[in-house]
């Protein structure tokens, strides 16, 4: 959804240029437009992410570390989120939209302690 491009709407640049009761209507057009419920595979990504957020295993395990998660199995770790989708894209054959990466935060950044 762009709404530089979209004629639907009466955008100035980022900005709203129309009346309030236009926006509204603007945008119960726009989410009339998406998807009602999630597809499996992003219902799947959603419980891999949930899952590597909340599993104290996992936590203690990749703290501090970037992970990439596909049916609560990880499949690539790093520092830096390409290098870890990269490599959770061979390791699975999947594309990187199809499988979880998440942060996992460590104990002293988690609090500010640096």
């Amino acid at each position: 959804m762009n709404p530089e491009k979209d004629s639907g709407g009466k955008w100035n640049g980022n900005r709203w240029a129309g009346t309030y009761e236009e926006w509204e209507k603007y945008w119960e057009e726009q989410y009339a437009k998406m998807p009602t419920r999630l597809t499996d595979e992003e219902a799947e990504v959603c419980h891999d992410m949930n899952w590597a957020n909340n599993d104290s295993e996992i936590q203690q395990l990749y703290e501090g570390k970037i992970i990439a998660v596909h049916k609560r199995r990880v499949i690539a770790v790093g520092n830096d989120w390409k290098t870890v989708i990269e490599e959770g894209e061979r390791v699975s054959g999947l594309p990187g939209n199809l499988f979880a990466v998440v942060s996992i935060p460590d104990t002293a950044s988690f609090f500010g302690c640096h």
